[in-house]
């Protein structure tokens, strides 16, 4: 058990009461990383979704055999919640980004409180939608810009090509779409 004094002090946790971080003490484990270091991995079965309570946590996607940080969370982020709620194998890793402390909520605590509607099951889903809005943000941007970027090579390829619409466009659109990848899992949309 976590000393729910420790908690108290964590900014992640300001706007619950105290009788609720005592409850988080109870049912988290803090864990601390050092920079890098990989703490659940992708292809492997969620057990387990972790709030950051100091530090920052990048999530990174291997994406053909390469890897890509596809959004890093400040504390205060829950993350590694998605694929409980749709008890799917993880998409991505999760490493620490610095030196980061997260605090580790099992599957049946994270469904507990998912499925109750006491006061701080309401608090912790408000949580999990305010995390999953700014998860939803950071991929949107990140949408953009790599649209903004695949729009200029057709740009660019369009004013070089010689055979005109159709030819080297479209080798482009036959790659099998890396770059939308990393916003978004097309797995999912199956």
């Amino acid at each position: 058990m976590i000393d729910p004094n420790v908690l108290r002090a964590e900014p992640a946790l300001a706007t619950y009461a105290d009788a609720d971080v005592a409850w988080f003490a109870e049912a988290g484990r803090a864990l601390s990383y050092a920079s890098g270091a990989v703490f659940a991995q992708q292809g492997t079965p969620a057990r387990s979704c972790f709030l950051v309570l100091r530090g920052k946590v990048d999530r990174v996607r291997a994406v053909q055999k390469r890897l890509f940080v596809v959004g890093t969370e400040r504390a205060g982020t829950l993350v590694g919640f998605a694929e409980l709620l749709e008890g799917k194998v993880r998409d991505e890793n999760l490493a620490a980004s610095g030196d980061a402390v997260v605090l580790e909520l099992g599957a049946d605590t994270f469904a507990r409180l998912m499925s109750t509607t006491t006061p701080i099951s309401l608090r912790f889903q408000q949580h999990v939608a305010t995390s999953a809005a700014a998860m939803l943000r950071g991929a949107t941007e990140r949408l953009n810009v790599l649209s903004d970027q695949r729009a200029d090579i057709y740009e660019r390829l369009a004013g070089d090509a010689k055979e005109g619409p159709g030819g080297e466009l479209d080798s482009l659109d036959s790659d099998p779409g890396l770059l939308f990848e990393l916003a978004f899992d097309p797995r999912k949309q199956r």
